[in-house]
C-alpha cells in the first residue's frame, strides 16, 4: 500500500488526489492479514462408529450433503434429544443420527 499511495501523491490534479487517497484508505480498512486466510465453507467428516455424547454435533444418516447439522442436548440409552437452533429440540434414536 505505500507504493499505491507514494504514486497517489505524485497526481498533480488535487480533486483526483483525494479521491484516489480516499479509495486507498477504504481499501486499507478492507485488507485482511494472515499467511493464507481464505474463508471457507466448513468440512464435515462422517465418523460412523464415534460414539454420540452431549455437546456433540451430528447429522442424519440419510443426510449426505451434511447441510442440516444438530447439536446433541442429551443421551438417554439409544434415545438423544437434538436441536438445531432453529426449531424445538426433539428425541429420535441414536440409530437415526
Amino acid at each position: 500500500m505505500a507504493r499505491i499511495e507514494d504514486l497517489v501523491g505524485l497526481v498533480d490534479d488535487l480533486s483526483l488526489r483525494r479521491e484516489l487517497e480516499s479509495a486507498a484508505a477504504e481499501l486499507k480498512r478492507q485488507r485482511r492479514f494472515g499467511l493464507a486466510f481464505e474463508e471457507h465453507i466448513p468440512e464435515t467428516t462422517a465418523l460412523l462408529n464415534f460414539p454420540v455424547r452431549a455437546d456433540a454435533t451430528v447429522q442424519r444418516r440419510d443426510d449426505t450433503t451434511g447441510k442440516d447439522a444438530y447439536r446433541v442436548l442429551d443421551v438417554q440409552g439409544d434415545m438423544v434429544a437434538i436441536g438445531s437452533g432453529t426449531g424445538d429440540p426433539r428425541s429420535c434414536s441414536i440409530e437415526e443420527q
